[in-house]
């Protein structure tokens, strides 16, 4: 996580210009996230009710990113406009 706060504090800098690791990194965090939706729901099915109880717990924060992060794409994806602050 500590990685995901430093580049949204690199990626806000004054001036800064979108590159492709910008897009890289955005797709990353967006793919992870969905994914761990489903293997957390996955994974508490082989533990007990309490452990199990927590990680289904744990999923919809997850897709609730995601969802945040879904709404980043026009501004940081592979197809976004360069520039930040470009619309």
């Amino acid at each position: 996580m500590k990685f995901y706060y430093q580049w949204a504090e690199e990626y806000a800098k004054e001036g800064r210009e979108r590159g492709v690791a910008d897009a890289y990194c955005y797709e990353i965090y967006l793919s992870v996230r969905r994914a761990a939706v489903k293997y957390l729901h996955e994974l508490a099915n082989e533990y007990d009710d309490e452990i199990s109880d927590c990680l289904h717990y744990a999923a919809p924060s997850f897709e609730k990113e995601a969802n945040e992060l879904d709404k980043a794409r026009p501004y940081l994806s592979w197809d976004s406009p360069w520039g930040i602050g470009k619309k």
